[in-house]
């Protein structure tokens, strides 16, 4: 089980093992130490990583975990940028104190977040209050414009059909005109008129046929004007649900900051969470420029000089 648990802090900080192995126990320690503290970030960060892919990305299970794996990923290759770092550079404190400050501000939010959901919904009513009312003044703007065209466009079909059927009403039959050509052919052999038979036949006018076609159009349009004024009376309930389901990162964290802002409690609230995670994440950096050297480093230094002395006496 001890061997386990080094093998395991090995491969996430990065240590070799089989120097590990073989350094003193001091050496163990530190890879626990180190093991400890990644596997504290990793909970921490898995959790930020699939809340943050499941209520701001909208994803899946599936999705979530995959997300929250990517983070952990993440958060342990930037911690073995200090694990393994030989020596005491002040460059890479600085830079990892900043990085530091970036994630527990970004953690902090998140988690406040998740912890203050209530108060958010709270204050998320009112801000969808008036994204509603205003998305109503459009949305029924235009649906009452699209049923002024229909209406328009339904009172010219009306004048053509009432035209139509005055038509029909004074001419419900028209004469038609047929006329026949007689040919023969004349001593060259050349067809000639020798005469011209012409014939009239009533029939149906036909107004008749283009009246079914205005009463179609005209139910068509009818129908849409029926149809959009219905929507005006589901539009506010229509409009209410997609701004429900609709929850921008930068909202709700409009949102908290109005809260943090108004309520001391939460501001209070937020800084703890807020020192906790710094706290975090400044836990392997203490713990690496904290202690001293143990043999590993110095096993480590001595390869290189080893190495490098080798390299000098080749190039000479």
């Amino acid at each position: 089980m001890k061997d386990w648990w080094i093998k395991l802090g090995c491969y996430l900080t990065g240590y070799n093992y089989s120097i590990v192995k073989s350094s003193s126990e001091a050496s163990a320690k530190a890879v626990k130490k180190f093991a400890s503290a990644l596997l504290i970030i990793s909970m921490v960060w898995c959790f930020i990583g699939y809340e943050f892919t499941s209520h701001y990305l909208h994803g899946s299970t599936l999705t979530s975990i995959i997300g929250a794996i990517i983070m952990v990923v993440m958060v342990i290759q930037i911690e073995r940028q200090i694990i393994l770092t030989i020596g005491k550079s002040r460059s890479v404190k600085r830079f990892r104190i900043i990085i530091g400050i970036v994630m527990a501000i970004i953690g902090s939010v998140i988690i406040d977040q998740v912890m203050f959901k209530d108060d958010i919904e709270r204050e998320r009513i009112t801000v969808d209050q008036e994204k509603v009312n205003k998305a109503m003044i459009f949305k029924t703007k235009e649906i009452n414009d699209q049923i002024a065209q229909l209406d328009t466009s339904i009172a010219r079909k009306e004048r053509e059909r009432m035209k139509a059927i005055a038509e029909i009403t004074k001419n419900p039959t028209i004469t038609a005109y047929n006329t026949q050509t007689q040919t023969k052919a004349d001593s060259n052999g050349r067809m000639v008129t020798v005469g011209r038979t012409m014939t009239t036949q009533s029939m149906p006018n036909p107004k008749i046929e283009m009246l079914a076609q205005l009463d179609g159009q005209i139910k068509t349009l009818h129908d849409l004007k029926v149809a959009k004024e219905n929507s005006l009376l589901t539009i506010r309930a229509t409009v209410e649900k997609e701004v429900k389901e609709n929850k921008p990162f930068l909202e709700e964290l409009s949102i908290l900051f109005k809260i943090l802002m108004s309520s001391p409690i939460a501001f209070v609230v937020w800084a703890l969470i807020f020192t906790f995670f710094f706290s975090i994440e400044l836990f392997v950096l203490y713990c690496k420029f904290g202690d001293d050297k143990n043999d590993y480093d110095r096993t480590i230094m001595h390869q290189m000089q080893i190495r490098m002395q080798m390299i000098d006496k080749l190039n000479q």
